[in-house]
């Protein structure tokens, strides 16, 4: 089992990160939700309902369900983070419940959501949790549940990311989930850089 200080040297990284760097110059932040999520929605893909979203730093795609008819819970594990989300959604005028939470150690009751929504949240875990992510996200989706995930693709050539394939998330994710949806999409960061994200649609497998 994952230690305590583990998750304690992941939050305080974090919270490093969203104290020390200005908003606008987040990598991972543009203030826009991804197109993918976006597409999804228009498309009728996933039902409007209850959601999570895992890993939401400064709340954009948790206050874009919101103002799209979700009821949305958005967890981060850097407090300074849900802190200024919470300060955006208010400014907007926007209901979300934001708290603070760890992704592979979910404090939700079993089907509590109909969506989960991950966005770059699952490829900075470290490897030794990630089937305990995996088991939440599976646990706290309901029976006919959908989960997006948004990760590093090895299309990227930078050593320092955790990178996937289709089929490598297959392979991960295959026991408790089948594929609605698959593409490689890219995501440009505030000064330009683009980076390639899988992204998955999976939809819940049912177990007798």
């Amino acid at each position: 089992m994952p230690s305590d200080n583990l998750e304690k040297q992941i939050r305080e990284s974090w919270d490093e990160s969203y104290q020390d760097i200005p908003t606008d110059q987040i990598p991972w932040e543009t203030g826009k939700p991804e197109t993918t999520l976006v597409e999804i929605l228009e498309k009728d893909l996933i039902k409007k309902g209850k959601a999570l979203d895992v890993g939401c730093g400064l709340g954009t795609h948790s206050i874009y369900l919101a103002k799209n008819g979700f009821d949305i819970t958005g967890i981060d594990i850097s407090p300074t983070a849900i802190e200024k989300a919470k300060a955006r959604a208010e400014k907007q005028d926007v209901q979300v419940r934001f708290l603070t939470g760890n992704a592979y150690d979910l404090k939700f009751d079993d089907q509590s959501f109909d969506f989960v929504f991950d966005r770059g949240c699952f490829h900075s875990l470290p490897s030794n949790v990630r089937s305990r992510y995996i088991l939440g996200i599976y646990r706290v989706l309901n029976k006919e549940g959908r989960y997006l995930l948004l990760v590093f693709s090895k299309s990227n050539h930078e050593i320092w990311m955790n990178r996937f394939s289709f089929e490598d998330i297959r392979k991960l994710f295959g026991k408790h989930f089948e594929i609605v949806e698959e593409k490689e999409v890219v995501h440009t960061e505030p000064f330009g850089r683009k980076v390639f994200l899988l992204s998955v649609l999976m939809a819940k497998i049912s177990k007798q």
